[in-house]
């Protein structure tokens, strides 16, 4: 009994050790990109998602979530667009005349191969209306898919023009209605916390993967790896929504990442006591240890 008390005893002294290790190392080395407690944080992020200009407020999450899941690389855009063409987002569900059925007009034989559940609604037309367009060969040939689609097959189908010309000019209105900076800047004050995954708490790194994923991008979790991931830029090609990353901070190598906002300013979760902020780029603290940038690529 005694021998099995001092071992427990000393198992307790041991983790009581390890969580001391681990509060020490955090306080003396803040600029935590990613932990290794990140593989074991939920991603939670509660805040509204942002929407494009003329789609309802519900449906723009279920386009991107169907742009992203496509085997083929379906555009939300062009998805979005084809919504709006084929029943104003589920306003006109039936084409009296064609027969057409569904949030994505449907005809039988193509709602039977591609479809499942309800055709009326958008969690499951979208996913449909991508299926179809990869399987008429849209990441090989966009516009030969959408007129596929359409049933427009001749040049002029539409009298002035074809359906994939038609859905190019409306998808147009949709890109580039919310920018990265704008859902950066929905962060502003929210607490860092190390391996924080959530708007009660968040790391660099998470606030980058969080902020893109609302826009409809995955990227990965760590900042590493959101390197490896994006295109390298030269600091005159900086763009707004484009990411900064930074090395040698906490650790060897690329270490932490912000959001650039122009005007050699960036949106960062800094450090343990601080809160999501804008910061310098090329200054101070992060200019020393700047290490490059980066362009996300869908």
């Amino acid at each position: 009994m005694h021998l099995l008390l001092g071992l427990l005893g000393f198992v307790l002294g041991a983790l009581l050790g390890l969580a001391l290790l681990v509060s020490a190392v955090v306080a003396t080395h803040p600029w935590l990109a990613v932990g290794a407690l990140a593989g074991s944080v939920q991603v939670v992020d509660d805040r509204p998602a942002p929407v494009r200009a003329g789609v309802p407020s519900d449906q723009w999450p279920l386009i991107a979530s169907a742009a992203q899941q496509s085997t083929c690389a379906v555009s939300a855009e062009d998805l979005a667009a084809i919504a709006q063409v084929e029943s104003n987002f589920g306003a006109q569900l039936l084409n009296p005349r064609s027969g057409a059925f569904g949030y994505g007009q449907f005809d039988a034989a193509t709602w039977a191969a591609f479809g499942s559940g309800n055709p009326d609604s958008p969690a499951d037309a979208l996913p449909a209306i991508a299926r179809t367009l990869c399987a008429r060969g849209y990441g090989v040939d966009r516009t030969a898919a959408l007129n596929s689609y359409g049933g427009c097959l001749t040049p002029m189908c539409l009298g002035n023009t074809d359906y994939a010309t038609a859905i190019t000019d409306v998808a147009r209105g949709y890109h580039l209605q919310v920018s990265v900076t704008q859902v950066a800047e929905q962060w502003l004050g929210v607490p860092y916390v190390f391996g924080g995954c959530s708007t009660h708490g968040v790391d660099c790194s998470c606030l980058v993967e969080l902020i893109y994923q609302r826009l409809g991008i995955n990227l990965p979790r760590t900042a590493a790896e959101q390197f490896a991931a994006t295109t390298r830029l030269s600091p005159d090609q900086l763009q707004p929504g484009d990411l900064v990353f930074f090395a040698n901070t906490y650790m060897p190598g690329i270490s932490h990442v912000g959001i650039y906002i122009g005007n050699r300013q960036q949106i960062n979760a800094p450090t343990e006591g601080q809160s999501v902020s804008i910061q310098p780029v090329f200054d101070g603290y992060w200019g020393a240890h700047y290490a490059g940038a980066g362009r996300v690529t869908k």
